[in-house]
Formats: C-alpha cells, structure tokens, sequence
C-alpha cells in the first residue's frame, strides 16, 4: 500500500479530517488519470483542454531530480507545468512525470464526477485497462476538499502506476464557482515507490501567490 499525502499534509487543505474508501468501493464510484500520451498530431488534453493556465496562481518548487520541461514535448494541452525524472529513463523516452493543472467547476460538481470523467477518457481515448488501487477524499468543512488516489493502470505501449490529486478551492467573490488544481504522477511500476514520496511532498508544499 501506498501511504498517500492526505488530511492537513496538503498545503491547501486545512483544518482537514480525511476518510479512506476501500479498492472496490472507489472502482466502481470513481477514479482519474493524467497519464501523458505518446506525443502526436492529437495531443490529449487535460483540465479544461483549452487553456493552460491555473485557476489560481500558485508558488512551488519541484523536488530534487525532478526537471521542468514543456507539455508539449509530452503530448498534452491544457497543462500549466509539466516535470520528468530523467535518472529513471526507460530507454523508450518515457521516465516518470508530473503534471499541474486546473479549471473552473460549478460549485455543484464533485471531485467524483471529474474523476469519472477522466476515466471515461482514460479507457476511450487510449483503451486502458484500469483498477483503483487506493482512493481517499479529503474534505474541511469550511473551505477546501481533496481527492487522492492511486491506479495501476494498463496501456497498449506500457504498464503505469499513477497518483492523482485534486483541490477545490471556493471562490469567495463567486460562490457558485469553484477553482480545482489538479496534480499527477505517472511512472513505471517499479519505478513508482521510488519517486512517489518526493510527489506528495512537491504538492503539500504548492501555496497560493500572494
């Protein structure tokens, strides 16, 4: 099991209490993937698909190993920052990444039903096979919620575990408008311990710019 970076270790989720759903449960009700594709003609998108800018600004540093580079060059739109670890290289060009983006949502639409979204996507667009292997809300009942959740996730060039992060953040001058920062790291199986520690730091350091 994967520990994952929930309850107040985010840095945008305060006064935070975090429940765990099990493998089944999360399967069938919900699930997200930012796997970047193989770079071609039809780039896939994420977020909103039309822009690549955050919701919100946000300060952050990446994590040691970690290398910024263009979206892109990984064959994705609407993604504001994109990051590899080019230490752990498959040698196909593939080497574990990291995806920030965002959009704004109503304040009606849950973290589930974006979540679902994706992988409706996730298996239409690139016919993945996909399992849940943990999922965890993160919810304060005052401002913020969080979802975190790591797949295993089965493509046609490569097998993939992945962890996703989302975080609502109200929108205090729009009650009805909600923003959502959205991070993921995809890495090769038994490559994925080895950098998923070093993720979850990245994303409970993220602050709003002041």
């Amino acid at each position: 099991m994967i520990a994952l970076a929930t309850g107040c270790a985010l840095a945008l989720v305060a006064g935070c209490s975090s429940s765990t759903e099990d493998a089944s449960s999360a399967e069938s009700s919900s699930s997200a993937s930012a796997l970047p594709s193989e770079p071609s003609d039809s780039p896939r998108s994420f977020g909103n698909g039309s822009s690549d800018e955050l919701p919100i600004p946000i300060d952050f540093e990446w994590p040691d190993g970690w290398q910024e580079t263009s979206p892109e060059e990984l064959g994705v739109t609407g993604v504001a920052h994109a990051a590899t670890y080019p230490e752990l290289d498959d040698g196909t060009g593939f080497s574990p990444t990291i995806l920030v983006y965002g959009r704004v949502i109503d304040e009606e639409t849950s973290l589930t039903e974006i979540a679902e979204q994706m992988l409706e996507e996730l298996r239409d667009g690139m016919g993945a096979e996909v399992e849940v292997l943990e999922s965890e809300p993160v919810d304060d009942e005052d401002e913020f919620s969080g979802l975190v959740q790591v797949l295993d996730v089965s493509l046609p060039q490569r097998d993939v575990l992945e962890m996703y992060i989302s975080i609502s953040v109200p929108d205090f001058e729009n009650s009805d408008r909600v923003s959502l920062l959205e991070f993921t790291l995809s890495a090769a199986p038994e490559d994925f311990e080895e950098v998923a520690e070093s993720f979850q730091e990245f994303v409970a350091k993220v602050e709003p710019k002041e």
